[in-house]
């Protein structure tokens, strides 16, 4: 009895001095600010249905199972860049402004063949940014310092002076 009538209390003096204590909003927001290592911004292409066959990709993306989990075998990308294989980075569709946080798991698009291609996302994200009918379309992509979840972004803001980005997920 003793240890109820505390907790009774300590929850009564939590809701006066915090008013919006136990209180829910519907859904959580959940936002993130991040450093951004660099933005590059040109064409981006999708991975082919066969991907999920093709062993270069998917034995990298086992590697991230520890940290993404299963989201990480949806939202994958290809960059050229080397150096930046396991980060993650933000794509956005320039025609019709949809984003998504995707991780790099493979290097891509030949350079040789296509210059102006600079990544390739997954079929999964294609869908979500709503180009995998076009097959291609204009981005821009902001690699990103350190770890986030992966998946599609509401909204988001990058301070080019201070090079960091303010992502706010669905």
């Amino acid at each position: 009895m003793k240890i109820r009538k505390i907790s009774v209390t300590a929850t009564l003096l939590a809701a006066m001095l915090f008013p919006s204590f136990g209180k829910t909003t519907g859904t959580a927001e959940r936002a993130y600010v991040v450093n951004v290592e660099r933005v590059v911004g040109g064409i981006a292409s999708y991975y082919g249905k066969g991907t999920r066959s093709d062993p270069k990709p998917i034995s990298a993306l086992r590697r991230f199972d520890d940290f993404y989990g299963s989201r990480a075998w949806n939202y994958f990308c290809a960059m050229p860049d080397t150096k930046i294989r396991g980060r993650p980075v933000l794509t956005v569709n320039r025609k019709n402004g949809m984003a998504a946080v995707v991780v790099v798991a493979d290097y891509g698009p030949n350079q040789r063949v296509h210059p102006e291609r600079k990544i390739d996302n997954s079929d999964h994200v294609a869908k979500e940014l709503e180009y995998k009918r076009d097959g291609v379309v204009p981005s821009k992509n902001y690699v990103i310092k350190g770890k986030i979840p992966l998946g599609p972004i509401e909204s988001y803001r990058f301070d080019s002076g201070k090079r960091r980005l303010t992502l706010k997920y669905f």
